[in-house]
């Protein structure tokens, strides 16, 4: 692999990862570029979830450090999204991609019109009741099959998930995904590599500058603040849905 390649496949890591730990979609870089530089549609899937890894794990570190990680939330999300995760990750090896990543564009837009109207989601908490958890619970089963399946930008819906159904602020949310996250994309990374997908070159490459982008990000986010990564968020959905649908 030349040298200049695996370069632009290291920035596009360090990129999506200080990005991604914030509002999501880390991978939203690196797996277009692989896909465009011609690699087989599963390994790339795998090498970014692999990558993935490297933004959950230094992210959490950083995050909790800050005391921003809501474990209770934390782990109760772990259970639906790794049980999902397993089952979408089986899925991905059968079916058509093309019409989930048009569902997932319409979601993306229904969400991002959701944070413009509620002008407060996301910068302020509320306190949370049974059916809270409950929906918390189906939510995460379902973006756990989708973490699975493939994967792009499923810090996302997340991140949204954390906001709209636990009430909790952009950067609370993004600090208490990161433990359901890892463990989802570590249960999908395992069936793959079973199953013979894995770039593992390229995939430690993401590892290592997603891990080191993560933690830049989680480190300046205080001085960011939820207001302007409320305003990237939308602009991060905006981009997202286009990609998708068109």
């Amino acid at each position: 692999m030349p040298f200049f390649e695996l370069a632009v496949i290291a920035l596009a890591g360090l990129i999506g990862g200080a990005y991604g730990t914030l509002v999501g979609a880390g991978n939203m870089l690196a797996m277009p570029l692989l896909l465009h530089l011609g690699y087989p549609a599963y390994d790339t899937i795998a090498a970014t979830k692999l990558g993935t890894l490297g933004i959950t794990s230094s992210g959490y570190y950083k995050f909790r450090k800050k005391g921003l990680v809501n474990h209770k939330i934390s782990f109760f999300l772990t259970i639906f999204t790794l049980a999902g995760s397993i089952i979408g990750t089986n899925l991905v090896l059968k079916m058509d991609e093309s019409i989930v990543e048009k569902l997932v564009g319409i979601v993306i837009i229904l969400m991002a019109l959701m944070a413009l109207i509620k002008r407060d989601a996301g910068l302020k908490t509320k306190v949370l009741r049974k059916r809270h958890y409950f929906a918390g619970a189906v939510l995460s089963f379902i973006l756990g099959i989708y973490i699975g399946f493939i994967g792009l930008a499923a810090g996302t819906f997340l991140i949204y998930m954390g906001i709209f159904v636990f009430g909790q602020t952009l950067l609370q949310s993004s600090a208490t995904i990161k433990i359901p996250g890892f463990i989802s994309n570590l249960g999908s990374v395992v069936v793959l590599v079973l199953n013979g997908k894995m770039l593992w070159l390229i995939g430690i490459v993401l590892f290592i500058s997603m891990a080191a982008g993560s933690y830049i990000g989680a480190h300046y986010s205080d001085k960011i603040g939820n207001v302007w990564l409320k305003r990237m968020f939308i602009a991060t959905a905006a981009v997202m849905a286009l990609t998708l649908l068109f």
